[in-house]
């Protein structure tokens, strides 16, 4: 909750507050790590502070640059639903669609 105050640490895989503790880890922890063995399901390395884009398809860092897509369209789901658009992918008719305009199924 960013208006608490609240950050992700990486390093620990928690939010925290700076003025409450540290985004560290003890030595004892440090032994733990498998250095490259960090990798989320998309092979992004989350103790360095990568996070997945779904909008690029890349692994970024929030503070290094923003998960936005610069191509108009570019932010098509695995179905070629273009959810800037508000469509979304529905099951039951195999199509994308918007549910303002109508219902799925």
């Amino acid at each position: 909750i960013a208006s608490a105050g609240y950050s992700w640490c990486s390093v620990t895989n928690k939010c925290y507050r700076p003025w409450e503790e540290n985004c560290t880890i003890t030595a004892d922890e440090v032994d733990d790590l498998t250095i490259g063995g960090d990798q989320d399901e998309n092979n992004c390395y989350i103790t360095a502070g990568y996070q997945y884009c779904e909008a690029t398809g890349e692994c970024y860092r929030p503070w290094e640059s923003d998960c936005v897509s610069t191509v108009i369209g570019g932010d098509r789901d695995r179905f070629g639903c273009i959810s800037s658009a508000g469509y979304r992918w529905c099951n039951a008719t195999k199509k994308c669609y918007r549910p303002w305009e109508e219902t799925c199924g």
